[in-house]
């Protein structure tokens, strides 16, 4: 094995997607029990593991992000996908990075046979490209700023990043995918558009709703988004109560030919050679 690379994602959908990608190209499922990982990881989960304590949890608590949710392998790279569960999450970020940069410089691990590299995985949203690397790059220290899709090398780590998009400097995962769908599926793109135009529903009405004897109340931000619904309008006519990064990892709306040859997937790749 020549590298391990590191990948931080906003969200599960992310993973599923660039999963998804990867799978097209001769990456398979890195499916060993955590003890038989390639050394050192194997220790590292291990400890990590040891130190979390079920009874501290509240119920329902989501996995440690310091963990990997999905790990994938090609023979010469093993890939180790991080949920942060947002974009704003710096300091966990931070907290991931030097966990695995750490162990470069830790006497046990003196005999590393492999190279870290470390990929960002963001939405543009309306922030844009160039203003998501710069961030990055000033959040990573380093001192040269990264490019779309193109691996720097500070002279000990590998570090990447790609910024979802649509056409323009501005967009999402939900952009790439749509896209990507609409060149088969068409028509089911545009009657879950339709559903959504003809049952839209007042904005205050896509907050959480509490209903108890004590109170009756909507609260928090709004949660609809329109992207979001469209392909999960689109995902239910294939897997019905599943979640959308469920949809995304195992629809045949993404065709192969989309995933080898469309633009971001070929730039997606590029980062994982």
């Amino acid at each position: 094995m020549d590298r391990v690379i590191v990948v931080l994602c906003e969200g599960q959908h992310d993973i599923a997607f660039v999963s998804r990608v990867l799978k097209a190209h001769h990456f398979v499922p890195y499916n060993k029990k955590v003890k038989d990982f390639h050394k050192p990881l194997g220790k590292l989960f291990e400890n990590i593991l040891k130190q979390k304590d079920i009874a501290d949890k509240k119920l329902g608590f989501q996995s440690d992000y310091k963990l990997p949710s999905v790990a994938l392998d090609n023979g010469n790279s093993l890939i180790l996908f991080h949920n942060m569960g947002g974009d704003e999450r710096q300091d966990e970020r931070a907290e991931v990075l030097d966990m695995y940069r750490m162990l470069s410089g830790n006497d046990d691990f003196s005999n590393l046979d492999f190279i870290f590299r470390f990929i960002t995985l963001f939405d543009a949203d309306d922030l844009g490209i160039s203003h998501r690397l710069t961030h990055l790059t000033q959040e990573l220290g380093l001192n040269s700023v990264l490019s779309q899709g193109q691996i720097f090398y500070d002279g000990q780590f590998e570090y990447g990043a790609y910024i979802f998009h649509s056409g323009e400097e501005v967009g999402t995962l939900e952009d790439v995918l749509l896209d990507m769908i609409e060149k088969s599926e068409e028509e089911i793109i545009n009657n879950s558009e339709d559903f959504i135009q003809s049952n839209l529903i007042d904005a205050a009405r896509t907050r959480e709703y509490v209903c108890t004897p004590a109170s009756k109340k909507y609260k928090g931000s709004g949660k609809f988004k329109h992207k979001k619904s469209k392909l999960s309008i689109a995902g239910q006519l294939q897997f019905s109560g599943m979640n959308n990064s469920v949809f995304i990892a195992n629809t045949d709306f993404l065709t192969y030919e989309e995933l080898t040859t469309n633009v971001h997937c070929v730039d997606i790749v590029g980062l994982f050679q």
